[in-house]
């Protein structure tokens, strides 16, 4: 009876697990925005602070410092030089920085937003959100449920958070 009741367990774990980050068949490498710092800064400042007060302690929270980079395909919307939402294609880079003596200090690591295919996650705008070390690995992606509820705050914008619009 215990052997089932063990077997029980984790097969609810894992079937939560896949149900939460969802699964795809065709995953982001990091080949797909290795280059980032080459494309448009969305921010003409350094981001820091909260403004929204909702943050918590994601992206470094209200000590953090964040640079947001766009590709080509984001950037006329990013720019406000055309209607939303972002075409598929998309890509938003975030690099955050810890605080040293008020200042920006050393990257801790990049959030990265991907604009995919309909049908993706159709009730998220069909977003990919990517947690990456900044040594560029992947250390989780997907549907990830706390990027998730953060952004579904932004549904009006697409769930992107920006000032330039």
């Amino acid at each position: 009876m215990k052997k089932y009741l063990l077997l029980s367990a984790v097969v609810t774990v894992v079937l939560f697990a896949c149900l939460s980050t969802g699964s795809d068949p065709n995953p982001t490498t990091v080949d797909a925005f290795s280059d980032y710092i080459s494309w448009s800064k969305v921010n003409a400042t350094t981001v820091t602070g909260d403004r929204s007060g909702d943050l918590g302690m994601a992206h470094g929270g209200q000590k953090g410092f964040r640079e947001i980079y766009v590709n080509a395909a984001g950037k006329a919307v990013s720019a406000g030089q055309a209607d939303l939402p972002y075409p598929m294609g998309t890509i938003l880079v975030k690099e955050t920085y810890k605080r040293s003596g008020g200042q920006k200090g050393d990257l801790r690591g990049l959030t990265v937003m991907i604009k995919r295919e309909a049908g993706y996650d159709a009730d998220n705008d069909n977003w990919e959100y990517l947690n990456v070390s900044k040594s560029l690995k992947i250390k989780s992606q997907g549907r990830i449920n706390l990027c998730i509820k953060c952004h579904s705050i932004a549904f009006m914008d697409d769930y992107v958070f920006t000032s330039n619009r």
